[in-house]
């Protein structure tokens, strides 16, 4: 009778710890399932910072020491390209973020995950976006910085840039997106878009 109950007990406590890895091995499977596009992500954040630094060194870029960077029509061209694909960009970010305010009383934790997911996604591709612009423009974040401040800063008329500014001020107020510039305020691109008038 003895034996019997140890058998028994042997086997309910088997049976309880079979259950516990069971539940664990679920619960992990579930955690990866709903984070692990995110967790991926970062690791790709983390990927683009450190491309980012590498285009500085590999474009210089040294800002004039009074501070007043004298454009160059060409330059404010590849500029103004890289801005437009990001705009682009944004927008889709921006479309997906209004379809997940619409549905927010509605919206399922996995509704949300997934959204934070999509979300994310984007703005790595945004990021990424920058990157690949600047590369094929052979520019550097500090040098793309530096047009930044000259295009969206309080326009001087009697800078040396005033006529080259009033010429594309049209293009450069199309690429003005006070979304994008706070969006990306938090991130990485943070420093390349001007501020909002």
């Amino acid at each position: 009778m003895a034996k019997k109950l140890w058998v028994g007990l042997g086997i309910g406590c088997g049976a309880l710890v079979l259950i516990a890895v069971l539940a664990i091995g679920g619960g992990v499977y579930w955690m990866k399932a709903k984070f692990g596009g995110l967790a991926k992500s970062g690791q790709q954040m983390k990927a683009q910072k450190a491309q980012l630094a590498a285009l500085d060194k590999q474009y210089p870029f040294e800002p004039p020491a009074d501070g007043a960077l004298l454009l160059n029509e060409a330059r404010l061209q590849e500029y103004l390209a890289i801005r437009t694909d990001l705009i682009a960009t944004y927008q889709k970010l921006e479309a997906q973020a209004d379809a997940l305010k619409e549905k927010k009383d509605k919206t399922s934790f996995n509704d949300a995950m997934k959204a934070a997911q999509a979300l994310t996604l984007l703005q790595v591709d945004l990021e990424q976006r920058y990157i690949d612009g600047l590369n094929a423009h052979h520019m550097s974040p500090d040098e793309f910085q530096a047009i930044t401040q000259v295009a969206f800063s309080e326009p001087d008329p009697k800078s040396p840039n005033a006529p080259l500014l009033t010429k594309y001020q049209t293009q450069l107020e199309q690429t003005r997106n006070p979304g994008v510039d706070g969006l990306l305020v938090a991130g990485n691109l943070g420093k390349m878009f001007g501020p909002e008038k």
